[in-house]
């Protein structure tokens, strides 16, 4: 008889060990299918929430506007945020469809706004959009009311309308300095309420409204804009196009930076030193990826995951002890057989082999069969969606995530369990085989 089918016959003798084996096996391959493709699912919203709601695949704004990461939206940056002008917007824009087939450009108004209701104030960021342009679909969940769809209506947070008590068709007063230095106001009416996935957990006070009424207070002209966002049909080439962009611009007579690249050197440090008071700067462009805009909270999309795989590691901890109590119990109850082999010619390694097969062919089994299960599950839920259970998940996962696949993630959990119980298993396989066969033979 062959080694394989030894080791199954042996299998289906003890066949309540093999499934109680197999048992554990199969949990923690389910488990850490399902667990990788919510990790998947969450790093996959964070990073549509970023393009889709705040940064667009690539940003392009003026070297004046000195925001390096969506964290400084919060507030440190906003009275800072400069204008692109509209010859300047005019040209990224030809380049754009020159260059770039397919892609979506947005253009944005941003201003640091008062809004103001009745004897209550709150600072926020203004952010005017084109109406129709679904740049606050995938960051913003929608309690009451809806988007803007008209002139000067605005879309607040929950925490914005409550401290404001405010309600949806309630009128605000919004108050800014415009881009020539004077007070200007407008007034308002709330259109929606809601929550930025995952920002409002730190209190992110932006506020949408439409373009046009976004530009009338600032004091923009009908082409100018703060920034303009560029949705890309592949968002993995966002690095190498930004970079072709700023190379274009310059090349049209204007001055780009590129962030992913912009060092200042000792010697540019030096002769911006050197400046005499009062000297203007030239106007430059800077151009951002999603990549760079949103690394603060990517970040927290990783901490995510990190703990959904910490999680999984104590699991398969919990598991690796069960296999190495089991597979002793297993090598116990068979001294007498391990002798007997033993006593007929069977070395040691050939024992070791046989009980080794027999372990790794029901864990390879059971791996294969759970992670089948796991993936089944996945595709189904991946088209109902799991809904939050609980109202402050809406802020990670929006009211629905549904759970990704990942063929590589897959592959790793098979490899990682398939790893894990080879270790569990030799340990007490090679301890049940190393006794003498005279002394496997005289046990009880």
């Amino acid at each position: 008889m062959t080694l394989p089918g030894f080791a199954l016959k042996n299998a289906t003798v003890t066949w309540w060990r093999s499934l109680t084996l197999g048992a554990f096996i199969f949990a923690i391959a389910f488990v850490m299918t399902l667990f990788g493709s919510f990790s998947t699912a969450v790093k996959e919203r964070v990073d549509n929430v970023i393009v889709g709601g705040l940064t667009g695949h690539i940003q392009v704004r003026s070297d004046k506007s000195q925001e390096q990461d969506i964290v400084e939206f919060y507030s440190a940056g906003w009275d800072d945020i400069a204008t692109l002008p509209a010859s300047s917007v005019g040209a990224v824009t030809g380049i754009v469809r020159d260059i770039m087939p397919g892609a979506r450009l947005v253009t944005r108004a941003r201003r640091s706004v008062s809004l103001i209701h009745g004897t209550r104030r709150e600072q926020s960021l203004l952010i005017g959009v084109e109406p129709g342009a679904g740049s606050s679909e995938e960051a913003f969940i929608m309690a009451r009311g809806g988007a803007p769809s008209g002139s000067r209506e605005i879309m607040l947070t929950q925490e914005q309308a409550k401290n404001l008590k405010a309600s949806v068709g309630d009128t605000i007063q919004v108050v800014t300095r415009n881009a020539l230095g004077r007070t200007a106001e407008l007034d308002f009416t709330v259109a929606g309420i809601g929550d930025f996935v995952m920002l409002s957990l730190f209190s992110y006070k932006a506020c949408f409204a439409d373009i046009s009424s976004a530009r009338e207070l600032i004091g923009l002209g009908p082409e100018e804009a703060t920034d303009l966002l560029i949705y890309l049909p592949d968002g993995g080439k966002a690095v190498d196009l930004g970079r072709r962009l700023a190379k274009e611009i310059d090349t049209a007579g204007l001055t780009a930076v590129f962030q992913a690249d912009a060092k200042l050197s000792s010697d540019e440090l030096s002769s911006e030193e050197g400046k005499l008071p009062g000297q203007k700067k030239p106007d430059k462009i800077r151009i951002s990826t999603w990549q760079d805009m949103g690394k603060t909270f990517r970040g927290v999309g990783d901490a995510i995951s990190v703990s959904l795989t910490m999680l999984v590691v104590f699991l398969m901890i919990i598991v690796s002890i069960l296999i190495v109590n089991l597979v002793s119990l297993m090598g116990m109850e068979r001294y007498r057989e391990i002798g007997t082999l033993r006593a007929i010619g069977y070395s040691r390694g050939l024992v070791i082999r046989l009980f080794m097969t027999e372990i790794m062919g029901v864990a390879t089994a059971a791996t294969c069969i759970g992670a089948c299960a796991g993936v089944l599950l996945v595709l189904v839920l991946g088209k109902t969606g799991v809904p939050s259970p609980i109202p402050a998940m809406d802020f990670i996962m929006g009211k629905t995530l549904y759970p990704k696949l990942s063929a590589g993630g897959v592959a790793s959990t098979l490899a990682i369990i398939w790893l894990f119980a080879f270790v569990a298993s030799l340990i007490p396989a090679l301890r049940a085989c190393s006794l003498e066969p005279a002394q496997t033979l005289r046990e009880e």
